[in-house]
């Protein structure tokens, strides 16, 4: 009995988990159009998340594959692109490849400077950001300042995601510079183990609640830094005379 290699099948290939690349050659017009689709579902999805770092190609990809039927018959471009996942990923690829879109792992991008925010809601944000640093150690609830300024919930989560926003506790949001600037001061005073709520809240000049939102994240930070650096991310600098006083 002659005995076939380990691992071949009767068709002379190896046996495998993966299947086996076989996409057909996809015609140069089909591909065009599913080039301005993707990139018209991606921006869209980044419009949705203007804030975030990306888009899951899984997510650019299944969404395209949902919305191919949706367009009616008389829309321009409304052709069938009879493209399964796995061209449509090839496609991307490719379209990485010369620049038209950006990937960070697994995550998409235009390559283009679009705006983010359109004009009007980027002009709310900076003023709610400005309000929030002006305001210090003593930050107003952000929701209720999001409600007088028209900026919606998920603009303050796409803040919070893009680190533009620091979450203390609930309602106690900072700007990340503006956090960074009081743990400065506190850097003068000590340590984050011998830091008491008390002592935090005498030398910003604020609340104990606040106070202890900014020492609890203070030590959260501290367990992931390398040890040896600062809450601010700096040197410490000479303690100055009105420091404990706030």
């Amino acid at each position: 009995m002659t005995r076939r290699p380990w691992g071949r099948s009767r068709t002379g290939r190896y046996h495998t988990n993966h299947p086996v690349d076989t996409l057909p050659p996809i015609p140069a017009a089909v591909r065009q159009r599913a080039e301005r689709r993707l990139l018209a579902e991606l921006r869209r999805l980044q419009r949705r998340s203007p804030l975030r770092d990306g888009v899951r190609q899984d997510v650019v990809v299944d969404g395209l594959l949902v919305t191919l039927d949706r367009r009616p018959v008389s829309h321009r471009g409304s052709g069938g692109l009879g493209l399964s996942a796995a061209q449509l990923r090839s496609i991307l690829d490719l379209m990485v490849a010369d620049g038209r879109i950006s990937r960070r792992g697994h995550r998409l991008g235009l390559a283009t400077n679009e705006e983010a925010l359109d004009p009007e809601m980027a002009g709310r944000v900076e003023r709610l950001l400005d309000q929030l640093t002006a305001a210090g150690a003593a930050p107003p609830p952000l929701r209720r300042l999001a409600a007088e300024l028209g900026v919606p919930r998920g603009v303050l989560d796409q803040l919070r995601d893009a680190g533009l926003l620091r979450r203390l506790a609930p309602g106690i949001d900072l700007p990340a510079p503006a956090l960074a600037a009081l743990n400065r001061r506190l850097d003068q005073l000590g340590p984050e183990v011998s830091l008491s709520v008390a002592a935090v809240r005498d030398a910003l000049g604020t609340s104990r609640r606040i106070a202890n939102a900014i020492l609890d994240a203070r030590r959260r930070d501290a367990a992931e830094r390398p040890r040896g650096a600062t809450a601010s991310g700096g040197p410490v600098e000479p303690i100055e005379g009105d420091v404990r006083q706030g």
